[in-house]
């Protein structure tokens, strides 16, 4: 498969853990590390925000592994960057049953019955 017939741009990879990502190039281009697991938690949200500045909601995708508050972290980024584009859906692959699922998540579905809190 060459890379113009690839679904995808770039896999953003929040964490580098020892799961072998080489099955991302089937869908992918080229796979990124958000995170290597190492950051210092008063770090890590900026090294996000570095890592993913490229993120573009039309073309790539994010690959959720590794800590949970890296993984929370890089979430709120992806949302934020989604509402700048304007784009309201994200993609991810979730590895599962030895192959990579794909999904794609609305915002605005996500908390669909939900009101925004007073923050008055």
């Amino acid at each position: 498969m060459t890379s113009d017939q690839k679904k995808f741009k770039v896999a953003y990879v929040i964490q580098n853990t020892s799961h072998d990502f080489e099955g991302l190039l089937e869908l992918c281009e080229r796979i990124e590390f958000v995170t290597t697991g190492y950051e210092k938690e008063d770090n890590l949200l900026p090294s996000i925000v570095k890592r993913l500045k490229e993120f573009n909601p039309l073309t790539d995708i994010v690959v959720p592994v590794g800590n949970v508050p890296a993984n929370l972290l890089a979430g709120a980024v992806v949302a934020s960057l989604c509402l700048r584009a304007p784009v309201v859906t994200f993609t991810m692959a979730i590895y599962k049953e030895k192959q990579y699922h794909i999904q794609s998540h609305n915002l605005w579905e996500v908390t669909p019955d939900m009101e925004a809190p007073d923050v008055s």
